[in-house]
């Protein structure tokens, strides 16, 4: 009997670490799972989502970023080009452009100072 006991102490921690490890790789398995299934939820690319956390969607408010939203039949996706951030974006307005737009701006400031305007800021006709 005495004998036993120091075959059964390696055997017992080994069989520990191996459902140590074990309920370890199921609960990562498990999580990754759940994490990709949240990911499938389609609220935060939406048109239809207003970003504040009072009124999460303007069609379906309860169902909103929750796992019911996956299939959701109201999504729209929202443009991209609104969300680019960075430092290399592409210019709005070209340079000739805004020469174009500043030259406009001071005819029109050149004409109205001779017209007369009245005190409604309106032109007379």
């Amino acid at each position: 009997m005495l004998m036993l006991i120091p075959l059964f102490c390696p055997i017992a921690i080994w069989i520990t670490l191996l459902f140590f490890f074990t309920a370890l790789f199921l609960a990562v398995a498990q999580g990754r799972r759940q994490l990709q299934k949240l990911h499938r939820i389609p609220c935060s690319r939406c048109v239809f989502c207003t970003g504040d956390y009072r009124l999460k969607c303007a069609v379906h408010p309860m169902r909103a970023f929750s796992e019911e939203a996956i299939d959701c039949r109201d999504f729209e996706r929202e443009i991209q080009e609104n969300r680019k951030m960075g430092f290399f974006k592409k210019p709005v307005f070209s340079v000739s452009f805004l020469v174009i737009i500043t030259w406009i701006l001071a005819v029109k400031l050149r004409i109205s100072s001779v017209i007369p305007v009245f005190k409604t800021g309106r032109l007379p006709v």
